[in-house]
Formats: C-alpha cells, structure tokens, sequence
C-alpha cells in the first residue's frame, strides 16, 4: 500500500484511507480516557496510597523520628526502649507519644494529639510474632508493616 498525499494510503481495491485521520479520531478518544484514568487515580484515598490525613501528618511524622531514636538506641544498646527521655526526644506541645511496649525484640508505640485523643497513629518494629500485641489505631486500622505509622482515616 503506497503512501499517497497528506498520509493517505491507497489499499489494493484503489480506496484511499487517510491514516492521520484515524490516528486523530483515537487520540481524541484517549485523552478524555487518559484524563478520567488519571482523575481516578489522583483521587484515591490518601490513606490507600499510604499517606495519613492531613491533621495526623505532625503526629506519623513524629513516629517516623521515634523509629529512628530507637534504631539508634538499639544499635547502643542491644535493645529498645520505652523512655522518649532516653531515647532524647523531647515533648512536643501538639504531638503525644506513648511507647506501649519495649524489648529486644522490637517495640510499638502510638501518637495523638491532644486536641483530638480520639484520632491516633500506631507504629512498630520488629517481628510481630515475637511483640506481645501490636494494636490498631482508635477505628481499628491496624499496622501491618514495621516502622510504617497507620493512622486512623475517619474524622
């Protein structure tokens, strides 16, 4: 099939069939599919992508640096603690912490603010076999992976 003029092909039946205009008739079916798919997918939950809701953000981030202050612990001293003073975390006035449990084998931990106690982020390291119980957050939402804060996503 030879090309003729402004992309046209000539089949063996001696139509012409303008390929430009066919190419240009599906890009203007996908962009809107393309712009739909990417609505979508923006659009997911904050929570599934693995990113805690707005008012929690100060509370995970504070997880985050107490998972490294034990990290940093253990490497001293063969285990974790329970003690933010030891571990040289100092109180904040919005984000609360408490370290439920503490051992050689790994610790786990939750943060709230004082403002809304309700609203919570857990965390833990370690095997969760070998922890006495890793809790979920006030609604429920459980941690599944270590060192990877969980918050609550219901106001």
């Amino acid at each position: 099939m030879p090309a003729g003029e402004g992309g046209a092909l000539q089949t063996g039946s001696g139509r012409t069939c303008n390929r430009d205009r066919g190419v240009l008739r599906y890009r203007m079916l996908l962009r809107p599919l393309c712009a739909a798919l990417l609505l979508v997918l923006a659009s997911t939950s904050a929570a599934a992508q693995g990113q805690p809701p707005a008012d929690l953000l100060p509370v995970a981030e504070r997880l985050r640096v107490l998972d490294r202050a034990e990290e940093e612990y253990y490497n001293v001293y063969n285990f974790f603690s329970q003690d933010l003073t030891s571990l040289r975390l100092p109180a904040e006035d919005d984000v609360r912490l408490k370290v439920l449990y503490a051992g050689g084998a790994g610790w786990v931990a939750i943060g709230w603010r004082p403002a809304r106690p309700n609203r919570q982020c857990v965390i833990f390291a370690g095997n969760r076999a070998d922890l006495p119980e890793v809790p979920g957050t006030a609604d429920g939402t459980a941690a599944l992976r270590q060192g990877e804060p969980v918050c609550d996503e219901t106001p």
